[in-house]
């Protein structure tokens, strides 16, 4: 059985940043949320809020 160790420090910041349990940082949604590149919202408010993030639509 391996032993991974990590930073104490980065697993607490991780731990603190969000918190799964309670959704969207945008409207607090748990569901349909969008976790790459650190968005954390739901795929509604990503929707409704991509151009202002800084998306753009190609079809």
């Amino acid at each position: 059985m391996a032993v991974i160790h990590f930073r104490s420090s980065y697993c607490i910041s991780v731990l603190l940043t969000w918190n799964p349990l309670v959704g969207s940082r945008v409207c607090g949604n748990p569901h349909g949320i969008i976790r790459k590149y650190g968005l954390l919202c739901c795929r509604r408010c990503f929707s409704s809020n991509a151009k202002e993030i800084g998306f753009i639509k190609y079809r």
